[in-house]
């Protein structure tokens, strides 16, 4: 049953314009809320304000989806960020330079966010499929490195991360594994020994509600490089 959530997706309309940001800096915007359902803040520099559809969201910041509310984060690299109800999620580093096209020749960037609590799914943009790139996301019980995929998170009450197509590397002070499409790990605490298990008996498995498998990304195509 599960198996349908194993979706192709990618992270651009053809329509959509491409833009550059090295947010390190504060030179450009690291990414917009391209949709927004209900009450959703964003922090900027200790100061909260009511977020809509086309607010920038920079380096630094932190949303906040309240309950049954939703978000949608458009980075400038083109990665699109599904957050559901009840989430906290922090832009913690942004620097990057391009155009969003897979494969573009450009020089490393960073993407350093931090899911506080609550639960989301991504696909990657560029960011993760160049070398020298550094795209993490940090939570309580541990971290996932992405290396270009699409993948979700749920957090509270432990660490949830189910891979969806590519691969990510989930680690904490135990050590780290890989997930490949179709597996998850639940990490109960920062010290819990890390398994993987088949995505179709997470239901079975895990004793929790599991909103995470409620999310959906838009099916959107993507640019790449010519060959």
């Amino acid at each position: 049953m599960l198996k349908t959530n194993v979706m192709c997706l990618t992270a651009l309309a053809l329509g959509c314009a491409a833009f550059s940001a090295s947010a390190e800096t504060g030179s450009a915007k690291a990414g917009t809320l391209d949709a927004v359902a209900g009450t959703v803040q964003i922090t900027h520099n200790g100061q909260s304000q009511t977020a809509a559809a086309g607010s920038e969201v920079d380096s630094g910041d932190v949303i906040n989806v309240g309950d049954g509310s939703s978000a949608r984060l458009h980075m400038a690299d083109n990665a699109v960020f599904e957050l559901g109800a009840s989430t906290e999620f922090a832009v913690t580093s942004y620097s990057y330079v391009g155009t969003g096209v897979i494969g573009e020749a450009r020089s490393p960037a960073t993407a350093k966010y931090e899911l506080k609590h609550g639960d989301l799914r991504t696909i990657t943009g560029s960011i993760g499929k160049s070398r020298g790139d550094n795209y993490v996301v940090v939570a309580p019980e541990g971290q996932v490195r992405v290396h270009g995929t699409d993948f979700a998170m749920q957090e509270g009450k432990g660490l949830l991360v189910i891979d969806y197509a590519g691969s990510v590397t989930v680690g904490n002070d135990t050590g780290q594994i890989e997930l490949s499409p179709g597996q998850f790990v639940f990490v109960a605490s920062l010290h819990s020994p890390l398994h993987w298990k088949d995505l179709n008996d997470i239901v079975h498995d895990l004793d929790i509600d599991l909103p995470v498998l409620r999310i959906r990304l838009p099916i959107i195509p993507i640019p790449a490089s010519p060959s």
